[in-house]
C-alpha cells in the first residue's frame, strides 16, 4: 500500500580512505606552507598557456605586478618576456619534459612600472600527471643580483689590479712565516732565475745579495710584531742565480695577522729600481763634473753677454726695418695697384691679376704685423691686456657655423665682461666648452646654448675660491645647454685628464678638453665647476677676476725667451 515497513542499513568501512585523504590534505597544507614561506620565488605554470598558479609572496614580489596574477597566462602577466628567451625555454621544457637550470641569468622585469635588470638562479621543473604527460612547470627563482654584481666588481677590481701591476712592471711575492716558504710571480722568477717551488728558504733567501740579507731578515722580523703595524719597505740587491746579473729592488709588504695576533702571511710587491739608482749615481757624478765646467764657462759669460747685447741691438734694428722699411714699399704697391684697377682701358684679366697682387700684399703686411706681435710676446705688458669675452665668444661661435647649422642649434649670448687675460687661452676655453655643449647634445631635440655673465659678491666667491684676490671684481660666466647631462657625482671627475663618462665610439675626443679648461681658469686665478642632471642638460660656470696681479704665471712653459728666440 506504499507505506514504509522497514529500513535497510548498509555500512561500508572507509576509515583508511578518510585517513589517507586527511594525510594528503595535511601534506598539501605543509607543502603550501613551505612554498609560501620559502625565500625563493616559487610558482606553478599550468597547461600549455602557462597559467600562473600557487605563487608565493617572493614570486609575486619578483613579478612586481601585484597579487592578482593568479589564473592569468604568463605572457599576459609578464609581456616583457616576449623579447627574451624564457618563454621559448618554458615551451621546450613543456614539450621535452626535461628540467632546465640556469645560474646568474639576467632577467629584465617590469616591477611596479619600472624596468629592472636583476640576476636570478632559475629552475624549471616539469610536473607529470598519472599518464606521464607534462601538465605544469614548477618555477623556482632565487634573486642573486647582489652576489653577481659583487662578483663582477671583484673581477673588475682584480683585472684593474693585474693591469696596474703589469703597467707598473711590478713583481708580487708572499712569505709564509710559519712554514718558512716564499712564493712570487713570473717577473720575479725572471729576475732571480729560479722557481719558488725549487727554492729552500729555511735559512736564507739565496738570491738576495749577501750584504743585504741580515737587513732583510731584521725588517721581516720587525714586521711580524703586531705593534709594528706589519709594514715592510726597503731596498736591497738581488742576483740572478744563473747569469749573475744584479738588480736593485724596492720592496713593499704588509704582514697579515690572525685573530689571535699571530703572523699568518706577508704579501707585497717589488719594483726594479736599478736604472733609477744608477742614474742617480751618474747624476751625482755629472753634478761634480758640471760644477767644474760651469766654473770654466763662467769666465766666458762676459763675452757671451757682450755678444747677446749686440744681438739684441740687431734684433731691434730688424724690428724697425720690418715695421717701417718693409711696410713702406708694401703701402706703395697697394697704392699703385689701386690706381691701376681704376684705369678704364685696363683689360679685365689684368684687373684680376692686380686684385690678386693687392690681396697678396695685404696678406704680407698682415704677416709682418703678426711677426712683430709675436716678438712682443717677450714683453709681459703686451701679453697682459684687456680681453672682451663677448668678442671671443662671438668669434668661437662663427668657427662652429657649419656644425651649428647641421644640428639646428640655437646659441644666445648675453652681456659678457672685459677682463685682463691671455686672448689665446680665453679663445681655447670658450672653444672647448661650446664644443662640449654641441657634442653632448640630445639626439631627440635641437641644441640650445645660453651664455650669460653676472658679478659675484664676496660671499659667493668664497664658496668656490678660499682666498680670493683683494680689490678684484669676480665675474661668473655660465654656459648652459639642454644636452644629455651627467650624474652630479661625476662633477669633479670630468675635469680630470683622460677621464671619460662615455665611450669614444659614441662621443669622440681625447678626454683632456675639460682638464685644459680648468687649467686655463686656474692660470687666471679663477675656478671652473659644472652642475648637471642626466637628461636635463649641463651648466659650466667660469669664475674669473677682472684684473691679473701676476700675468707671467699664465704663460705656458713653451713660451720662454729661449724658445721664442
Amino acid at each position: 500500500e506504499g507505506e514504509v515497513y522497514a529500513i535497510i542499513h548498509i555500512a561500508v568501512d572507509v576509515t583508511a580512505q578518510v585517513i589517507a585523504r586527511k594525510k594528503l590534505e595535511e601534506s598539501e597544507a605543509k607543502l603550501r606552507s613551505v612554498i609560501a614561506t620559502a625565500p625563493a620565488g616559487i610558482g606553478l605554470f599550468v597547461g600549455r598557456d602557462l597559467v600562473v598558479e600557487l605563487p608565493n609572496q617572493s614570486f609575486i614580489d619578483i613579478v612586481g605586478k601585484g597579487s592578482d596574477i593568479v589564473g592569468k597566462p604568463l605572457r599576459e602577466v609578464m609581456p616583457e618576456l616576449e623579447s627574451q628567451t624564457f618563454l621559448q625555454i618554458l615551451d621546450e621544457v613543456y614539450t621535452s619534459g626535461k628540467m632546465f637550470q640556469s645560474f646568474g641569468s639576467q632577467v629584465n622585469i617590469v616591477q611596479q612600472g619600472v624596468m629592472t635588470y636583476n640576476y636570478y638562479n632559475i629552475t624549471y621543473t616539469p610536473l607529470f600527471d598519472a599518464e606521464g604527460k607534462v601538465y605544469a612547470i614548477l618555477d623556482i627563482a632565487i634573486d642573486v643580483t647582489d652576489s653577481v654584481k659583487a662578483r663582477q666588481n671583484l673581477e673588475e677590481t682584480q683585472a684593474s689590479l693585474r693591469g696596474a701591476i703589469e703597467l707598473a712592471e711590478l713583481s708580487t711575492w708572499s712569505i709564509d712565516p710559519v712554514k718558512r716558504t716564499i712564493s712570487y710571480s713570473e717577473r720575479m722568477e725572471e729576475w732571480v732565475g729560479i722557481s719558488a717551488d725549487a727554492l729552500d728558504v729555511k735559512e736564507d733567501i739565496p738570491f738576495i745579495e749577501a750584504e743585504d740579507r741580515e737587513a732583510v731578515k731584521l725588517a721581516i722580523g720587525k714586521a711580524m710584531h703586531p705593534d709594528s703595524g706589519g709594514l715592510l719597505e726597503m731596498e736591497y740587491g738581488i742576483r740572478h742565480l744563473k747569469t749573475g746579473r744584479k738588480r736593485i729592488v724596492h720592496a713593499q709588504g704588509r704582514m697579515i695577522f690572525t685573530a689571535e695576533g699571530e703572523p699568518y702571511k706577508m704579501i707585497g710587491t717589488a719594483l726594479d729600481v736599478t736604472e733609477q739608482r744608477l742614474l742617480q749615481q751618474n747624476l751625482k757624478q755629472q753634478v761634480v763634473e758640471r760644477t767644474k765646467e760651469l766654473q770654466e764657462v763662467n769666465d766666458e759669460l762676459k763675452d757671451s753677454n757682450r755678444l747677446l747685447i749686440h744681438s739684441n741691438e740687431e734684433l731691434a734694428q730688424y724690428a724697425y726695418v720690418a715695421s717701417h722699411d718693409l711696410q713702406e714699399p708694401l703701402r706703395k704697391i697697394m697704392m699703385f695697384s689701386s690706381m691701376l684697377t681704376k684705369q678704364e682701358q685696363l683689360p679685365e684679366k689684368s684687373k684680376e691679376v692686380i686684385t690678386k697682387i693687392s690681396k697678396s700684399t695685404e696678406r704680407m703686411s698682415m704677416l709682418i704685423n703678426n711677426l712683430l706681435d709675436f716678438s712682443r710676446l717677450l714683453k709681459t705688458d703686451v701679453l697682459k691686456r684687456p680681453i672682451d669675452l663677448l668678442e671671443i665668444a662671438t668669434a668661437v661661435i662663427d668657427d662652429f657655423e657649419l656644425l651649428i647649422k647641421e644640428k639646428s642649434a640655437d646659441i644666445k649670448i648675453g652681456a659678457l665682461p672685459t677682463i685682463e687675460a691671455v686672448g689665446l687661452q680665453m679663445n681655447q676655453l670658450f672653444y672647448n666648452l661650446i664644443n662640449n655643449a654641441l657634442k653632448f647634445s640630445s639626439p631627440d631635440k635641437n641644441p640650445q646654448i645660453l651664455i650669460t655673465a653676472n658679478m659675484l659678491s664676496e660671499e659667493e666667491v668664497k664658496q668656490h675660491i678660499e682666498f680670493p684676490e683683494k680689490f678684484r671684481k669676480y665675474h661668473c660666466i655660465s654656459i648652459a645647454d639642454n644636452g644629455i647631462g651627467f650624474d652630479s657625482k661625476y662633477a669633479d671627475q670630468i675635469f680630470e685628464v683622460f677621464k671619460r663618462l662615455h665611450g669614444r665610439e659614441s662621443y669622440p675626443g681625447s678626454g683632456i678638453g675639460l682638464a685644459l679648461c680648468r687649467r686655463i681658469v686656474a692660470n687666471h686665478h679663477g675656478y671652473l665647476y659644472a652642475e648637471s642632471k642626466p637628461g636635463a642638460g649641463s651648466v659650466f660656470c667660469i669664475i674669473l677676476p677682472d684684473k691679473q696681479h701676476d700675468f707671467k704665471s699664465t704663460l705656458p712653459e713653451e713660451f720662454t725667451r729661449k724658445n721664442l728666440t
